[in-house]
C-alpha cells in the first residue's frame, strides 16, 4: 500500500477517487491496477471529524481502509486494515489508542488476547494468520510505515495459530526490552528470561510440562 498525502489536497463533499499503477504510483484510469477512494465519514471522534479512506485491488476488492483527520490529513485516525485478495485480514492497527478505542470498539474483540498498556500515545498493532490473531502489542504512535514490533512498548504476545494457546511474551519499555520472555508450550509457561536495558541478566527459570518451577538460574544468593 503506497501512502501518498497529496490525494488529499482537496476538499471532500462526496467521493474522490485516485489511480494508481502496479507500483501504487498515480496514473490515468485506462492504466490503473489500484484505486483509492476518499470521503467524508459518518463516523466522528467528537470534536474531531474523519476521511474514510479505502485502498482497492482493479476488480473492485478492497484492499485496506482507514481514516484521517479532516482537518490535517497526514494525521492517521482509528482504525486501519489491511485484507488479502480472498479477504482475509493480515493486520490492523488503531492509531491513537486511548482515544480511539471508545469509538472502534470492533477492536475489544482482539482486547483479551492483548495485556493492558497505560502508556500515553501508543497505537494496538494486530497482525493475523487465517483469520486468527497471531501477534499483538502496543507501540509508539507513528505513521503508517512506522510498524515495528521492535519499538513495542508494554507487553508484545504470539499466539500458535494452529490452536490460539499463547506462545511466547516480551515485555518492553519504549522499544527496549524491559522484563520478562516468557516462553510457553500448549498455553503452559515453560520457561523465562530477565532482560534489563535490553540485555540478558543471566536471571532463568524453567518449568515442567505442569507449570511447576523446577530450576532457578542467576538469582542472587541470599
Amino acid at each position: 500500500m503506497f501512502w501518498a498525502s497529496f490525494c488529499f489536497a482537496q476538499a471532500y463533499s462526496t467521493t474522490d477517487t485516485t489511480f494508481f499503477d502496479k507500483d501504487w504510483k498515480p496514473t490515468s484510469r485506462a492504466n490503473y491496477e489500484y484505486y483509492r477512494t476518499v470521503r467524508q465519514s459518518p463516523n466522528t471522534m467528537p470534536p474531531l471529524k474523519l476521511l474514510k479512506i479505502e485502498d482497492h485491488y482493479k476488480d473492485g476488492i478492497i484492499q485496506m481502509d482507514g481514516y484521517v483527520l479532516t482537518e490535517d490529513t497526514s494525521k492517521e485516525m482509528g482504525l486501519y486494515r489491511w485484507y488479502k485478495k480472498d479477504g482475509g485480514i493480515i493486520s490492523a492497527r488503531l492509531f491513537d489508542y486511548h482515544k480511539s478505542i471508545r469509538y472502534f470498539n470492533s477492536v475489544e474483540a482482539y482486547l483479551n488476547k492483548a495485556e493492558p498498556c497505560d502508556s500515553a500515545n501508543v497505537d494496538l498493532r494486530v497482525m493475523f494468520r487465517k483469520g486468527k490473531v497471531l501477534q499483538i502489542g502496543f507501540i509508539p504512535t507513528g505513521n503508517i510505515y512506522d510498524t515495528c514490533f521492535c519499538k513495542t512498548t508494554c507487553v508484545f504476545k504470539q499466539y500458535n495459530m494452529f490452536n490460539q494457546n499463547l506462545w511466547e511474551t516480551w515485555e518492553y519499555k519504549n522499544g527496549i526490552k524491559e522484563g520478562w520472555y516468557k516462553f510457553y508450550s500448549d498455553g503452559v509457561l515453560r520457561k523465562q528470561k530477565f532482560y534489563k536495558n535490553g540485555q540478558k541478566t543471566g536471571i532463568k527459570m524453567k518449568y515442567d510440562y505442569h507449570g511447576k518451577l523446577k530450576k532457578v538460574k542467576g538469582l542472587p544468593k541470599e
